[in-house]
């Protein structure tokens, strides 16, 4: 490894850093899944994911602010929940559907 490094070669480089074998494994993960799942690698699959981890996103950077003052919250989990479980009725209960694009418009 040492010999590698002395090159300064971009190989070298993303071997030194640790995001780089995580990014590899997920690029082979999606490479199996694009061969799995024939409609893996399409553009509507790709707006789903990054809409649910979107959410996820939003949630995570909340708790990143909480963890960085050194506080505990171990509600987050328990607040996505009960929020799921009181919108979504209360949705339906309005007559509203989520359209594709994710706009409401009444069932």
């Amino acid at each position: 490894m040492a010999s590698i490094a002395r090159r300064g070669g971009l190989a070298a480089r993303l071997l030194q850093q640790r995001i780089s074998g995580v990014l590899a494994f997920m690029v082979v993960l999606a490479a199996v899944f694009a061969a799995v799942a024939p409609h893996f690698g399409t553009l509507q699959n790709g707006e789903v994911v990054i809409s649910n981890a979107a959410i996820l996103a939003i949630v995570a950077a909340a708790q990143g602010i909480v963890l960085i003052t050194r506080n505990l919250d171990v509600s987050v989990g328990a607040m996505m929940g009960f929020a799921a479980y009181v919108f979504c009725p209360g949705i339906w209960w309005c007559g509203l559907c989520m359209n594709r694009d994710g706009s409401f418009s009444h069932c």
